[in-house]
């Protein structure tokens, strides 16, 4: 605990973008969007400001943030997520060591708290995922401990109903924090309850007794979450949903298209997105490593809190994979990491966990890990033998717009997965944030940036520089009119030679190989 403590108080008083901590810079991270309006937002609760544009995020994190501010203006997270930081190594760590071992679950939980840089920072930096994950490791500890005492006993009345109590509290909590991580709090709460119902129904009254009153305190336990976040919404927005339900849907869940964000986010990131070390691969190889076990722990692990933790992980990896503006891009390069550093521990640990019953375990116990264990390797090997096959788009015509735009007309075939244009990219931001670019398919209403297209500078790579257009669902398309905005300069028109449509398919080949071409 105490290095933990040193390493991340090294970390805020020397990285640069804390406030403070650079001269030409001192604001720091509250320039950032979202770290601006948490801020924003807790000085709007301070000054009883109920206009609903100070008001980006849901209201437990601002609410938090506004009870410091008046006494550290500047740092008025720092002790929340410093609280945060040592609560979820040791909810971490006494959730996992009865299955792995004490010194194995304690190095697993410190490596990937305070040891890897790129994890470690997420941790420093105001976010609301720090006091997210505390909350998912404290239900999954809440639920391990009931699942243990119904099956050895020793718990009373009182037990039964302040853990079910505090299972619901820590679940509801989630709605006002971060809504969407409710998802991957749904199979651990459905854990707990079909536990309860068991309980219910059992032939022993006491039992009986102890689930009925656990049943109702769970309900209550939801109720303060509730209460914040419906009541915050209708004083501030005048409905229930508030703004926040909207907005983040407005981006777009597109499961479809989730193998290939998976391919993109995990195994390479560059074959698509020109983002080559954005992967999970490059930033994060044990974790990368250890995917694979994330199925095999939801078949093959005894303990329940092992398996609902993996599906959980599952749940949020699908959901947040298919989300519209979950790019590789954004990745590393924003610090969008920070939404899975819950399960980061985790992942190594479902792998620690059939190795050490591999080895360790008797008769039926060491089967199963043994199953798991080559399960997971496979799924791995599997994972990391996928790459991309381009397949070459060419328009039936080019024809050259007003003020340097384009249209493109195609014959029937594969979905268009991207479009390279040769010519000059402005800078990167211009280019991926404000390119002011209209983009129509079909004739279509004009794609939203962020929700259903990006553009990305495409600097001496491949087919030299230039610009892609990348759909975010692979679009089946008669036509395709780009008007470039600020994005892309050309000496001359657009014309087949400088234009290079691609649909691509997903293939198997040599394990690793996508990564290193």
């Amino acid at each position: 605990m105490l290095v933990i403590f040193v390493l991340w108080q090294t970390t805020y008083i020397s990285w640069k973008p804390v406030p403070g901590n650079n001269p030409e810079y001192p604001l720091g991270w509250w320039g950032w969007f979202d770290q601006g309006n948490y801020l924003r937002s807790a000085k709007a609760i301070l000054d009883w400001n109920l206009d609903p544009a100070e008001y980006y995020y849901p209201p437990l994190y601002p609410l938090i943030g506004a009870a410091f501010v008046p006494v550290f203006p500047y740092h008025p997270y720092y002790f929340v997520d410093l609280a945060a930081t040592l609560g979820f190594f040791l909810l971490f760590v006494a959730t996992t060591r009865r299955a792995i071992g004490f010194w194995p679950a304690a190095i697993i939980g410190f490596a990937f708290i305070a040891v890897f840089n790129v994890i470690r920072l997420q941790w420093v930096i105001p976010w609301t995922t720090s006091v997210s994950a505390v909350l998912v490791a404290a239900a999954l500890l809440l639920l391990d401990r009931y699942d243990r005492a119904r099956r050895e006993g020793g718990w009373g009345l009182r037990t039964h109903v302040l853990n079910a109590y505090l299972f619901g509290l820590v679940c509801g909590l989630q709605l006002p924090l971060r809504p969407g991580d409710i998802v991957l709090l749904a199979p651990v709460a459905l854990g707990y309850g079909v536990l309860v119902l068991l309980d219910l129904f059992s032939g022993d009254p006491a039992r009986r007794r102890c689930a009925l009153w656990a049943a109702v305190a769970g309900v209550l336990g939801l109720v303060p979450g509730a209460v914040i976040m419906f009541g915050f919404n209708l004083l501030v927005f005048g409905d229930l949903m508030g703004g926040y339900f909207a907005l983040s849907v407005s981006r777009g869940f597109y499961f479809g298209d989730f193998f290939e964000k998976l391919f993109s986010l995990v195994v390479a990131s560059h074959p698509i997105y020109l983002e080559r070390g954005a992967d999970w691969l490059t930033e994060l190889p044990i974790n990368a490593l250890c995917l694979g076990f994330l199925p095999a722990a939801a078949l093959f692990a005894r303990p329940l809190v092992f398996r609902l933790a993996a599906v959980a992980a599952l749940f949020q990896i699908v959901l947040y994979f298919s989300y519209g503006d979950a790019l590789p891009t954004g990745t590393f390069r924003y610090n969008n990491i920070h939404y899975f550093k819950w399960m980061l521990p985790w992942i190594v640990a479902f792998a620690a966990y059939f190795v050490v019953h591999a080895i360790q375990a008797r008769g039926a116990a060491r089967l199963r890990a043994r199953v798991g264990l080559a399960f997971g390797v496979i799924a791995t090997l599997v994972l990391f033998s996928i790459n991309v096959d381009p397949v070459a788009r060419p328009p039936l015509s080019v024809t050259a717009g007003g003020e340097g735009g384009v249209e493109l007309a195609f014959s029937d075939g594969p979905a268009l997965e991207y479009i390279d244009f040769d010519g000059t990219p402005a800078g990167w931001t211009d280019v991926y944030f404000e390119n002011r670019a209209t983009v129509r398919v079909n004739g279509g209403e004009p794609l939203e940036n962020y929700g259903e297209y990006r553009m990305f500078p495409r600097e001496g790579k491949g087919q030299g520089e230039g610009i892609r257009l990348l759909f975010l669902r692979p679009v089946e398309a008669e036509t395709v009119s780009v008007d470039f905005g600020v994005a892309l300069a050309r000496e001359a028109p657009v014309d087949e030679a400088s234009v290079h449509p691609v649909a691509v398919r997903f293939v198997l080949d040599w394990p690793f190989s996508s990564h290193w071409r």
